[in-house]
């Protein structure tokens, strides 16, 4: 029985329905270059990836994507084909139909829902898409759409499932993980990993405007003037020459001097009241130092808590966090897979989504890096 469970465990986790779906780096390539709209690089990488494994779905629908942005409609028929006959069930293969069928068949459907949006009246637009598409949106270029009249409707849990769905189908593309960063925003749980996604994304030309607008309006949005002057000067380090932004900094300082005796909140969630008692103080303040941005000090505290209990699963976690912040992603994402092992159970959902967001942000480091590489051989060429 045990193997039974154990088989069944790995082929969930390499399901494209569970958390760890299809990781080639060829496809995570094909997503970033996607992403930035750059859809010739990002054929290269998929025919490359087709070359080795031809019946991959994610690739052969993502072909079809591309084919139907440049106009098409031939080639991306043809993939659906190859899709259809090689992952008839597949949710790929669904995302790309119903994309070939919102051009054809429901295309007035669409275009309907799609003018009720621009026209502000969301809650109808969300009528006609649930119409037009009563099976529901596979992950996918309509799902993406679909998500975003979610949000405008106020249904932002909706959206949350669906843009979760198309980060964890789509590994690497950076559209995908800025949609879900706003919703991260909003939810004081997963404001940091918000904040962390934003600074990571002003790196790349096509979205640095986005990202930096919903980065500074974070930031002004952190209550506390302690937690907010480290948050201000990391958006400093990659911004110097914002006025309005150093003047902000400068009001948060005089704020400070005039109450300093004010004990801050941290921006990280804290657990149920029924756990809080048994946290070490030595955590409380570890917790605080990461927020302030001190988080060498923050370190010392939290290696003394893990050397009288080395299974204590909120230090690892903290300890993750600054690694994240530093950009040591791989270590981050063993050190929060090891929290949710760890943990108390209240908290392993907050660690399995920073386990997620270190996860994404290392894989699509790798991936750039190989990119690089490949330009750099390319020029030698």
């Amino acid at each position: 029985m045990k193997w039974l469970i154990t088989a069944l465990l790995l082929l969930f986790l390499t399901s494209e329905s569970g958390l760890a779906a299809d990781r080639s780096p060829l496809f995570e390539r094909a997503n970033l270059l996607y992403s930035l709209e750059e859809r010739e690089r990002a054929n290269e990488q998929l025919e490359r990836l087709l070359r080795s494994n031809p019946r991959h779905a994610g690739a052969l629908a993502l072909r079809g994507f591309i084919a139907v942005d440049q106009g098409h409609r031939d080639q991306a028929e043809k993939m659906l084909d190859r899709l259809a006959s090689s992952a008839p069930d597949s949710s790929y293969t669904k995302a790309l139909r119903q994309l070939l069928e919102s051009l054809a068949a429901r295309s007035q459907a669409v275009h309907t829902a799609r003018l009720l949006n621009k026209a502000g009246r969301a809650d109808k637009a969300l009528h006609e898409w649930r119409n037009a598409y009563p099976e529901g949106l596979a992950p996918g270029p309509l799902a993406r759409e679909y998500a975003s009249v979610l949000v405008a409707a106020k249904k932002q849990k909706e959206a949350r499932e669906i843009f979760t769905q198309l980060v964890n189908a789509y590994p690497g593309n950076l559209q995908y993980q800025l949609d879900l960063a706003r919703l991260d925003a909003d939810d004081p749980n997963t404001r940091a990993n918000a904040l962390h996604t934003f600074g990571e994304l002003t790196r790349y030309r096509r979205f640095e405007d986005e990202a930096r607008d919903a980065w500074s309006r974070l930031v002004r949005q952190i209550e506390q003037p302690a937690l907010a002057v480290p948050a201000v000067k990391e958006y400093l380090q990659r911004y110097p020459q914002d006025q309005e932004m150093l003047a902000y900094l400068e009001t948060l300082r005089k704020g400070l001097a005039e109450s300093p005796s004010k004990t801050p909140k941290t921006l990280l969630p804290k657990g149920p009241e029924k756990t809080r008692d048994r946290t070490p103080p030595a955590l409380a303040q570890a917790r605080e130092l990461i927020d302030r941005g001190r988080y060498q000090r923050a370190r010392s505290l939290l290696d003394s808590v893990l050397k009288k209990n080395p299974k204590q699963g909120e230090a690892l976690g903290y300890l993750g966090l600054i690694a994240l912040r530093n950009g040591n992603h791989h270590l981050a994402e063993r050190l929060f897979r090891k929290a949710a092992q760890q943990d108390i159970e209240d908290r392993q959902g907050k660690w399995q989504s920073l386990y997620r967001t270190a996860r994404y942000w290392g894989l699509l480091a790798d991936a750039e890096k190989d990119l690089t590489q490949g330009r750099i051989k390319e020029a030698k060429a």
